[in-house]
């Protein structure tokens, strides 16, 4: 047994190269998630002394920027960039409100469960 090659799933054979900048971006992720925590927090607190409304139409900003994102992730890049471009112009809303339908039943039993 060779102590030294220790195998962890599918990263193990990845390319030491290519596992480095995995790595790397993973690392950027958590710190731009890390100081984004306190860049949110002064905006939500320099929005909230100018009104009501635009911390409400902030939050709703927020709100659907999630839903979009999430949305979007569930197909990956093939709805952005292959199908939603092959589509006429009068016909994208139909297919993304059957879309948005789908991934919304999709993620059903996951919002039903106890």
């Amino acid at each position: 047994m060779n102590r030294g090659a220790i195998q962890v799933g599918p990263l193990g054979t990845v390319p030491a190269h290519q596992r480095q900048q995995i790595l790397s971006g993973m690392r950027w992720t958590v710190w731009l998630a890390a100081l984004s925590l306190p860049i949110c927090y002064g905006t939500t607190a320099l929005l909230a002394r100018t009104g009501p409304e635009v911390i409400g139409t902030y939050g709703l900003l927020q709100v659907y920027i999630g839903v979009v994102t999430g949305i979007l992730y569930l197909g990956n890049e093939t709805v952005l960039v292959k199908l939603v471009p092959g589509i006429e112009p009068i016909e994208r809303p139909i297919f993304l409100a059957a879309y948005f339908l789908i991934a919304c039943l999709a993620l059903l039993p996951l919002l039903a469960r106890p």
